[in-house]
Parts: C-alpha cells; sequence; structure tokens
C-alpha cells in the first residue's frame, strides 16, 4: 500500500554533524546527539502513529490510493468505524475516572493525609487535571503512548499554582534502551517544541533567538520541509514554502530530563536516635569531630540517589545556566508516560488502531468495489449488428438515463438484443461484513460495549460479555492507573514544596466542613499513594449504588448506621443536594433522635427495674438472715439475765403461757382453785458465774 505523500520524510535539515552540534557547547551536543538517537529508533513508530491519528479521523485513503479510485470513477468511500471504538473506550475512561487518596506510614499522621488529600482533589480540579489525562487516554489507545506534564505556572496566579497538562507524544523522545511499562525505566526523556519567539525570549531573556541556528523539523516528528521553488525563485519566502509562513515567528526549543546518581549517607543522629541521611562531606567531619574528643564514629550506610536534572537547548547553545538545572521534581521525572500494547522486536509500544487498520480499510475497497460494480452494470449491455442505430454515439449516451428510448432502423428490430444487468456476486457482501465485523473483534470491543446489540439476551448476559470486553482492555486501564500513582506523588511533591503557603483547604469530616490551612512541615511523613475509582464517575457511582442497594437492608436490621459518604454514590443526585443530605445524615434526625431517647430512656428504666428487683429480693435474703441472728441473740441474752437472777438468789419471772381450756362443762360452775405448792429451797448453782461472767 502506498504512503502518504503528505509523509514522505527525509532527515530533518540541520547542521548536526556525526560528532555532535557544529561549535555548540559540551551540553547543546549531547542534548541534540539523544534527539537524534530518539528520532532514529522512532521513526517507524512517528509513522504508524500519524497514521493511526488519521484513521481515528476518518482520513483513511491515501493520496495515491484516491487518485487511482479518480481516475477508475470509482468512489473514495469511508466509513469510519475505527473512531467509534476508540470514543467508546475513550468513554469508559471518562465514566470510571479515579482518584489519588494518601494513607499515612507512620501512627498520628491522619490529619495532616486528609489535608494533602483534599488539597490534590483542589489544586487538580482548578487545572482541570481529569480532562487532561482523559485526551492523554485517547493517546494512549490511538498510538500507544500518553503523555502528561506536571509543572508550576506562575503566569495565571503569582502565588504558584499546579498545571497538568496533556502533551502530544509525537513531541516526545526517551531512551532507546528503555523496555518497561510506562517507560519506567528510562535513563532521559527529551521533548523537541515550537515556541513563540515572544515567549522564547520573555522565558530566556539572555540568549539572542533571533541568531539562529538549526532548523528544527516540522513538530519535532522528523518530517521533511517541502520546498517552494517556484516561490523561492520569485524571492517570496527561503524556499520553505508555506511550512516557513507557519514557522517563521517560531523557534525549536529542546527539553532535556535526566537523572544522575548522587551519593549520601544515612547515619543515626545521637541526639533523636532517628536516622537521617546527610552528604558524604558532612559525616566525614562530625565523624573527624568524634574522633577529636574520643568518641567513636556514628553509625551510617553509604547509599546513593537518583537528582533529576533538565535543560533547554536552542540550535548550538544550551539556555539554562549551570546552577538552575534542577529538575521541576528532582525526586523523579516531570514527565510521565502511559504505554500501550509491547512490540518486543521493535521495542515500541502501539494501541488498538494497529489492529483495526486492515479490517477498516477492506472495509472501505469492498464497498467501493461494490458500488462500482453497481454503477457500472446499472443497464446492462446492447447486442446489435451494424445499421441497426442511425448514431451510436446517441445510444450510448442516452441508454444511461432513466427512461430511456432507442430509435432502430427499419428491419433491424430483430436484430438489437439488450443484455440484463449482471448480479452483484453475493461474496461481496459477505467480506465487506466480514470486514465490518474484523474492525471489532481484532480491537476486542464488542457490540455490547458500544451498546449496539440489537438482539433480545439476558441482561446478566450482556454484562458478562461487557466484563469480557474490558478484560481485554485491561492492560491500557492499568497503565492508567500505573500513571496516576506517578501523578499523585509529583502532586503531593508540588503541594508541600511549592503550595504549603497557608492557603485554606476545605475538608468534609462525617459531612461537616471546615477550612484548615495548607502549611509546610519539617518532616514530612510519607504516604502511601492509592489510587480508587472516584463517587463522581457515573460508572462507579451505579455500580457501588447496585451493591449497597442488596447490602444495606441487612446493615439496617443488624442496626448498623449508614455513613453520610454513601450519597455521593447515588447516580443522578445534584451536588448540592447530596451536600444537604449528607449535612443532615450527620447532624440527625431530630424525631429520629427523640425517639431513640425515649426507646434508650425505656430500656434504663427497665434495667433500673430489673436491678430493684434483684436488690429487693437480696434484701428479704438478708432479712430471713438478720431475723435469725436476732433470735439468736435474744435466746442467749435470756440465759444471762437467769443465770445473773440466780446468783442474786432470785427466780426469773415466769414466762406468760397460753391459755388453758376451761373443764367446766358448759352451764357448770366454776372449778375450785388449786393450793400453791409449797416452798422449796434454792438449789445449788452448777454454773461458775466466772465461766459465765467470762
Amino acid at each position: 500500500m502506498a504512503k502518504r505523500a503528505r509523509q514522505a520524510a527525509s532527515p530533518p535539515a540541520d547542521d548536526i554533524d556525526d560528532q555532535g552540534l557544529n561549535g555548540a557547547d559540551a551540553m547543546a551536543s549531547k542534548v541534540w546527539k539523544a534527539w537524534k538517537d530518539s528520532r532514529a529508533h522512532l521513526s517507524k513508530w512517528l509513522e504508524e502513529a500519524r497514521e493511526s491519528y488519521d484513521f481515528a479521523a476518518g482520513v483513511q485513503w491515501t493520496e495515491d490510493e484516491i487518485k487511482t479510485l479518480q481516475d477508475q470513477r470509482r468512489p473514495p468511500i469511508t466509513f469510519n468505524r475505527t473512531g467509534v471504538v476508540l470514543d467508546a473506550i475513550s468513554g469508559y475512561e471518562i465514566n470510571g475516572r479515579q482518584d489519588v487518596t494518601y494513607l499515612p506510614r507512620e501512627a498520628g499522621d491522619t490529619g495532616p493525609v486528609q489535608i494533602e488529600t483534599e488539597g490534590a482533589k483542589y489544586f487538580r480540579q482548578q487545572c482541570d487535571a481529569e480532562d487532561e489525562e482523559s485526551d492523554a487516554f485517547y493517546d494512549l489507545i490511538c498510538c500507544g503512548i500518553g503523555v502528561g506534564e506536571h509543572r508550576m505556572d506562575f503566569d495565571e496566579d503569582p502565588e504558584g499554582m499546579l498545571k497538568v497538562e496533556r502533551v502530544d507524544p509525537l513531541e516526545m523522545g526517551w531512551d532507546p534502551a528503555a523496555m518497561k511499562r510506562n517507560l519506567a525505566d528510562r535513563r532521559w526523556d527529551i521533548r523537541g517544541k515550537w515556541w513563540d519567539r515572544d515567549t522564547a525570549k520573555a522565558t530566556f531573556p539572555d540568549h539572542d533567538f533571533a541568531a539562529g541556528g538549526p532548523r528544527g523539523d516540522d513538530d519535532g516528528l522528523g518530517e521533511a520541509q517541502p520546498i517552494d521553488r517556484e516561490a523561492a525563485a520569485r524571492y517570496e519566502d527561503n524556499g520553505a514554502g508555506e511550512q516557513y509562513q507557519r514557522r517563521k515567528d517560531q523557534v525549536f526549543i529542546l527539553e532535556y530530563t535526566w537523572f544522575e546518581s548522587e551519593p549520601f549517607a544515612s547515619a543515626i543522629n545521637p541526639s533523636t536516635g532517628r536516622m537521617e541521611d546527610i552528604d558524604l562531606e558532612t559525616l566525614k567531619a562530625v565523624n573527624d569531630r568524634l574522633a577529636s574528643v574520643g568518641q567513636p564514629p556514628l553509625r551510617s550506610v553509604k547509599r546513593t540517589r537518583r537528582v533529576f536534572k533538565r535543560v533547554f537547548v536552542h540550535g548550538r547553545d544550551t539556555l539554562t545556566p549551570e546552577d538552575e538545572r534542577e529538575a521541576p521534581c528532582p525526586e523523579m521525572f516531570h514527565y510521565q508516560f502511559m504505554t500501550g500494547k509491547r512490540d518486543r522486536n521493535k521495542n515500541i509500544w502501539f494501541g488498538v488502531v494497529r489492529a483495526m487498520k486492515d479490517p477498516q480499510r477492506w472495509a472501505n475497497k469492498w464497498l467501493s468495489q461494490t458500488m462500482h460494480i453497481m454503477n457500472a452494470n446499472a443497464k446492462g449491455g446492447i447486442l446489435h449488428e451494424p445499421g441497426a442505430f442511425q448514431d451510436v454515439a446517441e445510444v450510448e449516451r442516452r441508454i444511461a438515463q432513466p427512461g430511456y428510448r432507442l430509435e432502430v432502423n427499419e428491419g433491424y428490430i430483430d436484430k438489437v438484443k439488450i443484455q440484463p444487468p449482471l448480479p452483484i456476486p453475493e461474496t461481496t457482501y459477505r467480506l465487506t461484513e466480514f470486514a465490518i465485523s474484523s474492525v471489532r473483534d481484532t480491537s476486542g470491543v464488542n457490540v455490547e460495549l458500544l451498546g449496539m446489540a440489537d438482539r433480545d439476551q439476558p441482561g446478566v448476559l450482556e454484562h458478562a460479555r461487557k466484563q469480557s470486553a474490558m478484560a481485554i482492555l485491561a492492560p491500557f486501564f492499568d497503565a492508567q492507573r500505573r500513571y496516576r500513582k506517578n501523578a499523585g506523588r509529583l502532586t503531593l511533591y508540588f503541594i508541600t514544596t511549592y503550595l504549603s503557603d497557608g492557603r485554606l483547604i476545605r475538608i468534609v469530616d462525617q459531612g461537616a466542613k471546615k477550612y484548615v490551612p495548607l502549611t509546610k512541615k519539617d518532616e514530612f511523613a510519607k504516604y502511601d499513594v492509592i489510587v480508587d475509582e472516584s463517587p463522581t464517575s457515573p460508572n462507579a457511582k451505579e455500580a457501588t449504588f447496585a451493591a449497597l442497594s442488596q447490602i444495606l437492608p441487612l446493615a439496617l436490621k443488624q442496626g448498623i448506621p449508614v455513613p453520610p459518604d454513601l450519597i455521593d454514590y447515588v447516580p443522578g443526585l445534584p451536588a448540592q443536594l447530596a451536600e444537604r443530605w449528607k449535612a443532615m445524615l450527620s447532624a440527625g434526625n431530630p424525631k429520629a433522635d427523640k425517639a431513640a431517647q425515649l426507646e434508650d430512656a425505656k430500656k434504663v428504666a427497665d434495667i433500673h427495674k430489673t436491678s430493684a428487683d434483684a436488690m429487693l429480693s437480696e434484701a428479704k435474703a438478708g432479712s430471713e438472715h438478720v431475723g435469725q441472728a436476732a433470735d439468736i441473740v435474744a435466746t442467749l441474752s435470756q440465759i444471762l439475765q437467769g443465770v445473773q437472777m440466780l446468783q442474786q438468789g432470785g427466780l426469773p419471772p415466769p414466762a406468760p403461757s397460753p391459755a388453758m381450756p376451761s373443764a367446766t362443762p358448759p352451764g357448770g360452775s366454776p372449778p375450785m382453785p388449786m393450793a400453791p405448792p409449797p416452798e422449796m429451797p434454792p438449789p445449788t448453782p452448777s454454773i461458775d458465774p466466772n465461766m459465765v461472767t467470762q
């Protein structure tokens, strides 16, 4: 298949020789060499990526193919089914966006973590980070590479604001030896971009951009610059044609980021007992001083860390001074990549469009061929002998018109035979349908995921087929998830380094809103970056609410309270109404609280009643024991009184006896009184008083 004429490329017209840039400093020569190595490695990928963007935009015929079809009077038909598949995948990413949450690694960091999490959400919302990352994800599924940049911007806000922007992947270059997903093992990356001359002068006022330098390739993509020789002959431009007119007020600047290994030491601070990082010179000075006073050296271990740096290069000059080459984030690359499927042999990455190109091409070609057959055989043909028509050219002109009429010379009516049109081959329809279905089959996106299934099937089956399609596309979403982790770390660094200047951050805790100042900390804790589905995405809302609708009834029966954050996952609920409901759930329902208080009071009363009954039973049991003890004490006291009376020579008074029943019969005379018994001498006591007294 012929290549697109506008993509016929030759090396960019710069004056870079094999040894570097003529007359350039060492850093500029190094940067231009990295740019050339990257473009040489990505030359095939750049061509394929541009073609993938054309297919997504509906430009699916080359210029040579269109010319050939026009010469054959065939229509260059394009039914863009590739773009629909890409839009469906991108739509699922938009509906399932994710948030980044920071979790503490040390005890007592819950408060700061909540502040940083809410601060990250605030700054990302201010710079529309979600929209930019969705555009980068579209690049990922289209050409296999998506790129996002994190930087600080002081133009719109003098105090500084975080910027997260999508970067055209065709502007980027990277270490050809990088093989891991998301280019995690790259040693450097580079970006070639055209800047407005005025912007470049304002950014680098010490450099004279009018001096020129090597002419960069168009958009940094390696395309040749077409020369308009006729315009050059008339001295209308310098021979660069339309492209020169577009680039005449721009300059081509390279941005190169790399890391260097820096040695350092981790030593135990004797005053705090904690491990701290110090440079080797400081460690040596401290150990020398300890040795001078007879103390052992610090317990330490030598280590290395990556320190990231960045320079800008234009032409032969390096625009960044030596003391200003620190990268926006000295701990990691500020350009973060998302990678698609790996082509191991070429060490490049590709998206879903590569597999859909051939089915899309053949679907267009077979459809164009079918229409050509229909147009060519619409009227069939005419068999006649010479002399049957007076003007054969007139017959050829009129036969193509609807309702045509032929005039035959006398005697030739039986010698003219009209051929019926040939039927269209049935295989043409089958091949066209096969190509159309192959566009979906090769990408893994079925009709259920596209929402175009026109057959009756159970909802469970349709959901299972959607899940199968999403499983095929899982590597792309996994690359985005890994990107978001690094993006979360970059966001946290920019917040703690540049944005922690006392700005008030709103925190919602149990439905209550409060504003907390974002301030810097001397020792900032390390966090785990967790990527979770955002409650603002429709898919996450529907799936979460469907699961909660089955769990909530059981939870309410068990008395488990409903968290206010549940309102965030109700699909289709306006944000203001959701906030009000959350506040009401947090504050509580007065009627429900009163009923709950009455119920609690009733339970307390029942408990008190039960306790009183138990105490009464214990009191009764205790009173019985007390009565028995009192009887014993009374008996003992009576015995002691009797003993004392015996010692004094008297007798105790007789105890009252119960009344005896009368022996007089009814109606008889009372009985005679009985004589008292004779007095008896007092008995000799048998109990020792001393013993009794004792």
